[in-house]
């Protein structure tokens, strides 16, 4: 019994390997991709919250207790995220 393997196999098992590598990075990156956008919502929510604040400060010259506020939960979620 002879065990021969040709070039050809040995293409074939690394071309093999490297799909199965690349579905599963695919895969990771994925789920990956959930979490980001978790975050860019957040983002998106505070820049929004920063805007209406500044707003109402431009309205009304009392109001800077919710600038002051506003800028606060900006910079802790800077903090945290950075």
């Amino acid at each position: 019994m002879d065990f021969t393997i040709t070039s050809q196999q040995i293409v074939w098992i690394c071309g093999f390997i490297a799909s199965v590598w690349g579905v599963v990075k695919i895969i990771k990156d994925l789920f990956d991709h959930d979490g980001r956008l978790d975050e860019d919502k957040e983002r998106s929510n505070l820049l929004l919250k920063a805007n209406i604040a500044i707003l109402n400060g431009l309205l009304s010259d009392s109001d800077k207790e919710k600038l002051v506020e506003t800028r606060n939960e900006i910079q802790d979620f800077l903090v945290e995220k950075n």
